[in-house]
């Protein structure tokens, strides 16, 4: 069933609230049918989404409350988490930072519910890159990561520039060069 506005065409348009046969409800701005504009939407699962639609997906910014009490606040692209945001687990842990298409992805830090915390990069949800992870006692670790997984010490920093690994190279073929002559 929906209330409000519509246009010339007999398409949903304005301010308008919708409900729908799944049971969820939609109170916010129509445009051609479709939820377009600023809008808040409770789902048939008690989560709560308030924020901006574009062409009936969240789109821009917005706060996904879910129903078992995880909160996402941030930027979405096509229904997706994308851009910067911050999400909160229900049992106190909180990453902030980037996500693309839905993933954990880029720069970000989480902090953890037992008081341990990590800051780097992440890949598909997984720590990987360069990256420090600070455990509850407040004793860091830099190290390079892969794929989840601690595989080695952080480079220096500036360590990883190419001017770096020219000299480290260079430095190798001068020894090696040297112990051949």
């Amino acid at each position: 069933m929906y209330l409000g506005g519509l246009n010339d065409k007999g398409q949903k348009s304005g301010p308008g609230k919708m409900w729908s046969i799944e049971g969820s409800v939609y109170e916010g701005e129509w445009k051609d049918d479709e939820k377009h504009g600023h809008g808040r939407e409770v789902y048939s699962d008690g989560g709560v989404f308030e924020g901006q639609f574009m062409a009936g997906q969240r789109h821009g910014e917005g706060t996904l409350q879910y129903a078992c009490g995880d909160v996402y606040i941030g930027q979405w692209s096509l229904d997706n988490k994308h851009g910067e945001g911050m999400f909160c687990w229900v049992n106190g842990s909180m990453y902030e930072g980037e996500f693309s298409v839905g993933v954990v992805q880029g720069q970000g830090r989480c902090r953890f519910a037992d008081g341990s915390s990590y800051h780097g990069q992440y890949v598909d949800a997984k720590r990987h890159g360069r990256g420090t992870f600070t455990d509850a006692n407040g004793k860091s670790d830099s190290a390079r990561w892969h794929d989840g997984q601690r595989v080695g010490k952080a480079p220096a920093s500036g360590g990883g520039t190419l001017a770096s690994s020219a000299r480290k190279l260079a430095t190798r073929l001068t020894t090696s060069t040297a112990a051949g002559a």
